[in-house]
């Protein structure tokens, strides 16, 4: 019998962080159900593969490699702050931790 790959897990409702801006209600997958474009960006941003884009750029990055049908014009005007908050809420959400560098856990 061959094998079937299954559905991918950020496409279920309970893997997905939903969010709400200007009335209306939004949501990509959690961080453990990223697509493998929006891990890769991850990835190439914390090993230097990619230049530095600034915060407000990589949340922008970010959100939009993880759900490509957010539209293009949604973070548009929003402050530092309310891409801080939103990418905690996300955090919290997911169950991700920043973790401990390896050099921090020899000290």
């Amino acid at each position: 019998m061959v094998f079937q790959i299954p559905e991918p897990g950020g496409s279920k409702p309970e893997n997905r962080f939903e969010f709400e801006l200007k009335s209306k209600t939004y949501s990509i997958p959690k961080a453990e159900y990223l697509s493998s474009d929006a891990s890769k960006f991850l990835e190439d941003m914390s090993t230097g593969k990619i230049s530095d884009v600034g915060f407000t750029e990589y949340i922008r990055i970010l959100f939009f490699k993880a759900e490509p049908k957010l539209p293009k014009a949604l973070f548009e005007g929003l402050s530092r702050d309310q891409l801080t908050a939103l990418r905690d809420a996300w955090y919290a959400a997911s169950k991700v931790t920043t973790g401990e560098s390896s050099a921090s856990e020899s000290s």
